[in-house]
């Protein structure tokens, strides 16, 4: 009994070391191609109601919704809500966006800032 425990103990070790290599390296792989974000794009209920360059710095800019208020920094070529009157303030807790693809969302007051812009270098293409 005790050498069919060892037997497939050592198994589980090996595949459990396996997966976390694997995941551990399409990390770093999808780390190394995410791209500077050029703008913020802000959507209230999936209205756009503005958009801003991130190489301009606005110290802060109100969103208002019928739900609340979100206040937007942009510095540094990032983006981030620094205050929100939402309960859980999920959307500040976020912290700095800028590559491209990422999004800051407060679920409460329907609001969502995507960054947008900038060049993705490819590795490859599969078909």
């Amino acid at each position: 009994m005790k050498r069919l425990i060892n037997k497939y103990g050592a198994k589980i070790l090996a595949i459990s070391l396996g997966a976390a290599a694997a995941l551990s390296l399409m990390f770093i792989i999808s780390g190394r191609n995410a791209s500077i974000g050029e703008y913020a794009r802000i959507t209230v209920y999936g209205t756009e109601t503005e958009t801003f360059n991130l190489s301009s710095d606005i110290a802060a800019y109100d969103i208002v919704t019928k739900n609340g208020l979100n206040v937007l920094e942009i510095q540094n070529g990032a983006a981030r809500i620094i205050y929100a009157d939402c309960p859980d303030k999920l959307c500040v807790k976020q912290g700095r966006a800028s590559d491209t693809g990422r999004r800051i969302v407060c679920l409460p007051h329907g609001v969502v800032v995507e960054i947008l812009g900038g060049s993705q270098k490819i590795d490859a293409v599969t078909r």
